[in-house]
């Protein structure tokens, strides 16, 4: 099971009588920051931390089974391995520019921390090749519906950005499938573990390639195998061709929408610019 996966059961959260799903499997030991995602209604799978473990109700038929983190801390001291999935959650923190607030999934304790820190689980690739994490539902602002989502390049992982965006443009971006998401993560969880510099062209092109969708045919080998292989390949080289809040609600899921008081939160609108420039001096640099 990927490092990615967490343990979850079913629950009924009386407050708003709807099904959730959440790594507490113990209520008679309720932990710091009790966090829930719903099955279902208008906000389904937006994460949120509740204020009374007392309204969740052990009253639903089914065994435990693993549902995806948004990321996974990943600590770069090679003496310390310690790695926990996160969620984060919809409510509103006020957290410094390049934090984001996050629970973690293994002991249900919330911190603000550095999104650099954190290896986000790609769902989504955009037609620049951007990989998108999305956390929360669309929500109706005073101008428009947007989705907050994390977003981030290949081989740069730790300038990770949070960003809102319209949800329709969303629709439009590849579903990343389960085997090609693993391959992705553990390729950025290895840039952050390593603190490599922003990487060079031709690595670039070795990470597309081990991750492409058809990186199995012609008997390509898969990520895994290049590692066994060589354990040693450089995977840190200086490079000129890379570039450089939540929703805000209450515990209730019919609350009005509040400006997120994230810093590090910016409009979809600038990474997309940014992604075409970067995209395009790479494009300039490979022809050269």
């Amino acid at each position: 099971m990927a490092d990615y996966y967490v343990r979850v059961r079913d629950y009924h959260w009386s407050h708003q009588n709807t099904v959730v799903q959440s790594p507490i499997l113990d209520l008679n030991a309720p932990p710091p920051a009790p966090i829930v995602r719903p099955l279902e209604g208008i906000h389904r799978h937006e994460p949120r931390i509740i204020d009374n473990i007392t309204d969740l109700r052990d009253d639903i038929q089914s065994d435990e089974y693993r549902a995806e983190a948004h990321g996974v801390f990943v600590l770069t001291d090679p003496r310390n391995p310690n790695r926990f999935p996160v969620w984060v959650p919809v409510q509103s923190y006020k957290c410094k520019a390049g934090e984001v607030y996050i629970v973690n999934l293994t002991s249900c304790e919330a911190s603000s921390i550095a999104i650099a820190k954190i290896c986000w689980v790609p769902g989504l690739e955009g037609p620049d090749g951007s990989l998108y994490t999305v956390i929360g539902c669309p929500r109706e602002t005073l101008r428009a519906t947007k989705v907050m989502v994390l977003v981030q390049k290949l081989g740069l992982p730790r300038e990770a950005k949070l960003v809102v965006i319209d949800p329709t443009q969303l629709a439009e971006y590849g579903k990343i499938e389960d085997s090609r998401k693993k391959a992705l993560f553990e390729i950025q969880t290895r840039f952050i573990r390593t603190r490599s510099n922003p990487p060079s062209c031709i690595t670039l092109n070795v990470c597309r390639i081990l991750t492409s969708p058809d990186r199995n045919n012609r008997g390509r080998l898969g990520f895994d195998e290049v590692l066994d292989e060589d354990p040693e390949v450089p995977w840190a080289s200086h490079s000129d061709c890379s570039s450089q809040s939540s929703f805000s609600s209450s515990g209730d899921d019919d609350s009005p929408y509040v400006k997120p008081t994230y810093v590090s939160l910016v409009r979809g609108s600038n990474v997309s610019n940014l992604a075409i420039n970067h995209t395009n001096k790479r494009n300039d640099e490979i022809r050269c």
